[in-house]
């Protein structure tokens, strides 16, 4: 429980854009949402199980030109909430420096020199 007090309370910080989007896509490590017109969509970790594709979503993150796409504003997302308006569930997000930087972008492709091609 003290896990989504504290998801709630990140989630509602005066300091951070909250936006509604759609979840497009559920991977095993992540998920995209399709966030409004001026924002380019955004992923990022959660639990496994925690959304369906084409579920309504709340995000709330900072503005991050490094997750900017050409005109879009990028949006790292730090919480989000989902279910339904009268019985919601918060999450934080977890980003990780591993490969990708943060949770908030799917790790990069791999470089063509990464690739092993001996068994092609």
């Amino acid at each position: 429980m003290a896990d989504d007090q504290e998801a709630q309370a990140l989630f509602q910080r005066g300091d951070l854009v909250r936006l509604d989007g759609k979840v497009r896509r559920v991977m095993t490590s992540f998920v995209s949402v399709d966030l409004p017109q001026s924002w380019a969509p955004a992923s990022f970790a959660l639990p496994q199980g925690t959304v369906n594709e084409g579920e309504d979503i709340g995000v709330a993150g900072s503005e991050d030109s490094n997750l900017a796409s050409g005109k879009l504003k990028g949006l790292r997302v730090l919480a989000v909430k989902v279910g339904p308006p009268d019985a919601p569930r918060y999450f934080v997000v977890h980003h990780s420096e591993g490969a990708g930087g943060s949770g908030s972008s799917p790790p990069p492709a791999p470089k063509k020199d990464d690739l092993d091609w001996s068994d092609v």
